[in-house]
């Protein structure tokens, strides 16, 4: 997967990469990330993480069906969480979708999992990208959405079943196209990728106060905060 993901990125892309000696050399660590492309992001920080990682991905950019389940069993073998948006929970009908609920659950369970191991976790807290062929709410590359707290609340959960703290390690990402600041799915990218502060969420921590302070540290990162 390193492989594939280091290649794409060679042919459609220059990386940079800052303050790589602020990722753990060991220990559980959740790497809170901007999520810009659909693609390059994961792949810019498979390339920069040289310890075993797993990333927490969405399927609900497929259809139901043979393919969605396809995407889900790969996932399960490189141990990768996958889930269901939340926007699927609660649709227009008011019943909670039994799959997203499903998904969810077995995902918190193999995110623990995964950090319980002393891998790394990469999650996504805007939930969508600024560049996806399938559609993004968010318009232009320097929109981001508020953080989601469940990768906080997948820290805890671990602190409370084994005492071993969590290192959440920011991650911010700046993107640029020779055009411009109008992103096109064909262009070749300059791609900034920038590690910032750990942070440990303790047991008395207020969570949305955790969130707020890495979202901002992720912002700043990224260069969208003065």
């Amino acid at each position: 997967m390193r492989l594939v993901f280091t290649r794409l990125l060679r042919r459609r892309a220059d990386l940079e990469i800052v303050g790589r000696e602020r990722i753990p050399r060991r220990g559980a660590v959740i790497v809170a990330a901007r999520h810009v492309h659909h693609a390059f992001d994961g792949a810019a920080l498979l390339q920069a993480i040289e310890r075993p990682t797993s990333m927490v991905v969405t399927l609900d950019w497929l259809p139901p069906g043979r393919r969605r389940e396809l995407l889900a069993a790969l996932c399960r073998a490189a141990r990768w969480p996958a889930v269901i948006r939340s926007e699927q929970f609660a649709p227009a009908s008011g019943k909670r979708d039994p799959e997203a609920v499903r998904r969810l659950r077995a995902a918190i369970e193999e995110s623990v999992a995964v950090l319980g191991d002393g891998r790394v976790l990469v999650v996504f807290p805007e939930g969508y990208p600024n560049v996806d062929p399938h559609g993004s709410p968010k318009a232009g590359l320097d929109e981001m959405l508020p953080f989601r707290e469940g990768y906080l609340h997948i820290a805890a959960r671990l602190h409370r079943q084994t005492g071993n703290a969590v290192t959440i390690l920011p991650a911010g990402f700046a993107y640029r196209a020779p055009e411009g600041d109008r992103p096109r799915m064909d262009d070749r990218w300059r791609i900034r990728l920038a590690f910032g502060k750990p942070v440990t969420l303790g047991p008395n921590d207020d969570v949305a106060s955790v969130n707020r302070t890495v979202e901002d540290e992720v912002r700043l990162l990224s260069g969208l905060l003065a």
